[in-house]
């Protein structure tokens, strides 16, 4: 019995006491999580008395005794007490399990993704909401890095532009300027686009952009919000529902009264009774009425046909005064060719409304002439001439000839109105024209400008109006460059109001002249409200992109964008022995790298360089790069952008690109690099199996005849398929993706692999083996003969001439083994040894003894074979050289538990079989 006083803080008194078998019955019953049984400590009896030696696990099974624990994290850090950041060998619960994977490669199709990189599908800018920032790690082509706020469209020049911020990743990036793309366009080819990139600790307005391409972008950033209220609408004219300046009328009335009267309606097929009615208003439009009050002359000087000196002439012309009937007013009546209406301003009406001159508008002068006669109006006309002199001064300027009068239905060409987010220190609205804002006169194109009002009305807690507005006007126009190109205009607005809402109105009349055509549609498309971001706004450990394209002449003004860029991830890079060179500098997609600098990664895997075989794992690279006779099969891009992945799954991610098997043994991370192993490390004899514990099954029926292998291709970052067979003739292919694989060569070796070993994978193998089992690493070779078929006789007629056992007794070359063995006929046979480091000793020919217990060896091994008691015999196996390589087993998965203190292991293999990696140096 052993006495276990937990201590849940090593600075506490308060202890927990445990009586039990052994250290492993107390772990077992505390259900510690991984982090918390490395972080554990132990002594014999006093926390100030020796620490207990973990590193060979033996400590387990200690059997009496006191033994104080603590958690390591919680001991004070001084002299007597030095914190030592051990990982137990023991310990190791999650050994050579976790990262295990299976013989064929996680299949991610059904994953939920966070970014549009990884999709399979069309690949957009969008919200990342509450998602995983992007840890992109090597090289990625194509990365659609999500939105950090609402993407906004406005105009300039008249191009629609659309601003984004999007947040590249976590960390910082090698980004070359020209790979940066709407689409597939670089935006170094898009005329006037614009990028900013900042890196980590900078952001728009907080520092400069350490990249750009155009100027620095100006535009603030921080909360835009697109109002729903809003649906594209064109801002019509006042005059909209008129008649037209094809109707010729005839006017008549008194006092306060008129009736209007069609006179063309015939030709213009037209019923008035389809545009008013009695009771609703009448609206008039530029209309006046003209009266003669008398007379006056005016002067000019002309030159007559022929060699003649300059003439001078008078004339008597009318004077008008005018009456301006523009406004509403009530119908009373209506037929198919009259509107009457009232009004109780108006004087006496009568007159001929015909061809613009009896219905005129001026704003400046009230006494006017009016004639038809071309050859007075070409001709300027002074009210008065001195013919002493011969000047002429006071200018009268004739009637003008684009009067607009006409009548039509009163309507609300108001849009509105539309609600803005309360706080809201801006609005941004949008006025385009798609086809252009023009006019044909003839077949003249003219350019045209139009009045717009906007109105921000206050709005009290309660949502009603004070009665306080905001009054902006707008004067849009002809885009500048081109007569019939579409025009685009941002309005920015700075709301000075908690509450509001905005109304919109055009207010000058479309031009309905006789021969004149009109463009000039204006539609309000967009609305944004703006928020700045709160003051000191810490956008983290993320590199940001400020990005303004504009659309080219061929872009509808809605359009979605795919804003992408290839990158390279900068990362610490490790030297060896525990030294590192600058933070984040080191540009590279080498996976030795990344597996180390995203092991240390506060965000990703959060170890400390105790917990990651660092130095191992940089001689990885170097195992592959000698096996392939190249670099380009250590490579490794990919972006880890959901929170569903693990630093565990992306451990394995990372190894299986470049064929490592990825485990955690003794608490360490680390891989093994599988590839042809002409011999095994190590051997499993019946000696370390548990009794019964063996499975074996023979593969006779295979699931798949062929591989589809999906990875993303470095150059288009487009998903790419390898076909094995390459005609596509497999009925059942095993459909996988190849996440972070980059390049083809790499794809198209692993997709060989994979189909080899459904070819020459013959035999799955299952057995529990005792603390034997923590030094076995997945994926390397090792020996262990078929224990469901082992037999102790030598008589038996099974014909399974494979043995194995441990070490009796060794008499110079004479070795007595624990089990009777038998030798087939003209066959060389030789016996292995399990050396004291767990090891595979070499090969030694051998034969019969005198008895079928033992063995002769025909040398000596090179590590004295041990007999003892103080450890484990050696354990060997023995079989004909032509049987050697049947015993051999690829350990896939490693699985640990306790069963009444006893530790198991179970170690789950497949056969190996040299052929799985024949065709490793194909080429493409």
């Amino acid at each position: 019995m052993v006495t276990v006083r937990y201590f849940k803080s090593a600075t506490d008194k308060e202890f927990e006491s445990h009586f039990v078998d052994n250290l492993s019955a107390f772990l077992k019953s505390k259900n510690f999580n991984r982090d918390e049984l490395l972080d554990l400590r132990f002594f014999k009896g006093d926390v100030l008395g020796e620490e207990i030696d973990t590193i060979n696990g033996y400590f387990l099974d200690i059997p009496e005794g006191e033994i104080e624990v603590f958690h390591g994290s919680t001991m004070p850090q001084g002299p007597l007490v030095p914190f030592l950041p051990y990982i137990f060998a023991a310990l190791a619960f999650v050994a050579a399990i976790a990262l295990t994977p299976k013989i064929s490669l996680p299949n991610e199709g059904n994953r939920k993704q966070g970014s549009s990189t990884n999709r399979l599908g069309a690949s957009n800018n969008e919200p990342n909401i509450n998602g995983r920032i992007d840890d992109i790690f090597g090289h990625v082509a194509k990365h659609t890095p999500p939105l950090w706020q609402v993407p906004y469209r406005i105009g300039k020049d008249n191009q629609e532009t659309e601003v984004l911020l999007v947040a590249v990743g976590r960390g910082k990036y090698d980004i070359n300027t020209d790979n940066i793309y709407d689409g597939y366009t670089p935006y170094v080819n898009i005329p006037k686009s614009q990028v900013s990139i900042y890196e980590p600790g900078t952001h728009p307005g907080n520092g400069s952009p350490s990249q750009t391409i155009g100027s620095v972008i100006d535009e603030p950033i921080g909360i835009y919000r697109e109002s729903n209220d809003l649906n594209a609408s064109e801002l019509l004219p006042p005059n909209d529902l008129a008649i037209g300046q094809d109707a010729v009328w005839s006017v008549v009335g008194s006092a306060g009264n008129a009736t209007f009267t069609l006179d063309n309606i015939a030709e213009l097929d037209v019923d008035l009774q389809d545009y008013f009615t009695a009771g609703q208003d009448l609206q008039m439009i530029e209309t006046y009425s003209s009266e003669v009050t008398g007379s006056t002359t005016l002067h000019r000087s002309y030159q007559p046909p022929g060699p003649v000196p300059i003439q001078h002439a008078s004339k008597d012309f009318d004077e008008v005064t005018l009456t301006d009937l523009s406004g509403e007013h009530e119908i009373t009546s209506v037929t198919s060719n009259t509107v009457s209406v009232t009004d109780g301003t108006w004087g006496t009406v009568s007159g001929v409304l015909v061809e613009d001159y009896n219905l005129v508008v001026s704003q400046s002068l009230i006494t006017l002439f009016t004639t038809l006669d071309s050859e007075i109006n070409d001709y300027t006309w002074y009210q008065t001439y001195d013919s002493g002199s011969g000047e002429y001064s006071d200018p009268v300027i004739s009637v003008p000839q684009n009067l607009n009068p006409d009548i039509g239905q009163v309507f609300d060409n108001v849009i509105g109105p539309i609600s803005i987010y309360q706080g809201a220190e801006r609005i941004i609205i949008n006025l385009t024209s798609a086809s252009g804002f023009y006019k044909i006169d003839g077949t003249a194109y003219k350019r045209i400008d139009a009045c717009v009002e906007f109105v921000v009305e206050q709005l009290d807690i309660n949502g009603d109006p004070t009665g306080i507005v905001n009054v902006t006007p707008v004067v849009y126009s002809t885009n500048p460059g081109n007569v019939t190109s579409s025009v685009y205009q941002t309005v920015y607005i700075d709301s000075l109001f908690e509450r509001s809402r905005v109304y919109g109105r055009r207010t000058t009349n479309r031009d309905k002249s006789d021969g004149i055509s009109n463009v000039d549609k204006i539609e309000l498309t967009l609305l944004y409200s703006f928020e700045p971001n709160p003051p000191g706004v810490d956008f983290g450990d993320v590199t940001l992109m400020h990005c303004v394209v504009p659309s080219n002449s061929q872009s509808r003004l809605i359009k979605q964008r795919k804003t992408n860029l290839d990158l390279t991830r900068k990362i610490t890079q490790y030297l060896g022995g525990g030294n590192f060179g600058p933070v984040e500098s080191y540009v590279t997609d080498d996976f030795s790298q990344i597996l180390i600098h995203a092991g240390l990664d506060e965000k990703c895997g959060r170890l400390n360089t105790s917990q990651i075989n660092m130095d191992n794992i940089i001689s990885l690279k170097d195992q592959i790069n000698s096996y392939f006779g190249g670099t380009e099969m250590i490579r490794f891009g990919y972006d880890f952008d959901t929170s569903q992945m693990s630093y565990e799954d992306m451990f394995t991610t990372i190894c299986n690109v470049v064929n490592c098997i990825p485990y955690v043994q003794n608490g360490v991370y680390d891989a093994f690099f599988e590839k042809e192993q002409p011999t095994s490390s190590l051997q499993i004899t019946c000696r370390n199996k548990i009794s019964e514990s063996e499975t074996r099954e023979d593969i006779f029926f295979k699931e798949y005849d062929g591989v589809e292998l999906s990875y993303r291709n470095e150059e288009t970052g487009v998903t790419d398929t390898i076909y094995i067979p390459s005609d596509r003739t497999a009925v059942n292919p095993d459909r996988q993706e190849f996440p972070g694989c980059i390049t083809e060569l790499q794809a198209y070796r692993r997709a060989l692999r994979m189909r080899n070993k459904q070819i020459y994978h013959v035999v799955n193998a299952e057995f529990d083996v005792d603390e034997f089992g923590r030094v076995i690493v997945p994926g390397q070779r090792i020996d262990s003969p078929d224990g469901t078929r082992f037999v102790r006789h030598k008589g038996n007629t099974d014909g399974y001439n494979i043995y194995d056992g441990e070490i009796v007794e060794v008499n110079g070359l004479v070795v007595e083994l624990s089990e009777p063995v038998a030798f087939i006929d003209g066959e060389d046979h030789y016996v292995q040894f399990t050396n004291a480091n767990g090891d595979n000793s070499e090969l030694i020919l051998c034969n019969e003894g005198d008895s079928e217990f033992e063995i002769v060896l025909s040398s000596t091994p090179a590590e004295a074979i041990y007999e003892g008691y103080d450890r484990d015999k050696m354990k060997y196996t023995f079989c004909s050289e032509q049987l050697r390589e049947s015993i051999a087993l690829i350990p896939q998965t490693i699985e640990f538990k306790l069963d009444d203190g006893q530790e198991i292991n179970t170690i789950s293999s497949i056969n190996y079989d040299s052929r799985y990696y024949k065709d490793d140096m194909e080429t493409i």
